[in-house]
């Protein structure tokens, strides 16, 4: 299955648990086997599956669904960016809430309705950030 295939405005609470399943089937992985080796029950797996329990973001939970379910690594933001919608983003409005900064950024941003390619280097930009941000811990 390739996560990046699935049409991000068509993600509702439901998808997340869909994906889920149809990876862990394909792999031939039980509920019970996959949901010991995240440390969680298999009816809270079996509810998220369902789309019955909101997305497991917080904890080990979801990078455990990443390993176990062997997400190639240029899929892992379609797929975190289905878990994060199974709540309608709730988190990301917390945090716009909470920085005014990143509404203003936002706001800018959707104004000048960027092409890919400027979404490429504006991700670039962050990149070169985060290095720099993270080299500067280094020293």
């Amino acid at each position: 299955m390739n996560f990046n295939e699935i049409d991000s405005l068509t993600y509702d609470k439901y998808t997340f648990g869909k994906c889920i399943r149809k990876q862990r089937e394909e792999q031939s992985i039980s509920v019970r086997c996959l949901a010991k080796n995240l440390n969680i029950s298999p009816m809270y797996l079996s509810d998220i599956e369902r789309g019955n329990r909101y997305d497991p973001v917080k904890g080990d939970t979801l990078s455990g669904l990443i390993e176990y379910l062997n997400i190639p690594e240029e899929q892992v933001v379609s797929f975190c960016d289905m878990a994060y919608a199974t709540k309608g983003y709730s988190e990301y409005g917390k945090y716009l809430m909470e920085n005014r900064n990143a509404r203003v950024f936002l706001r800018r941003i959707m104004e000048m309705d960027l092409s890919s390619l400027e979404w490429d280097v504006l991700d670039g930009v962050l990149d070169e950030v985060i290095n720099n941000r993270e080299n500067k811990k280094i020293i």
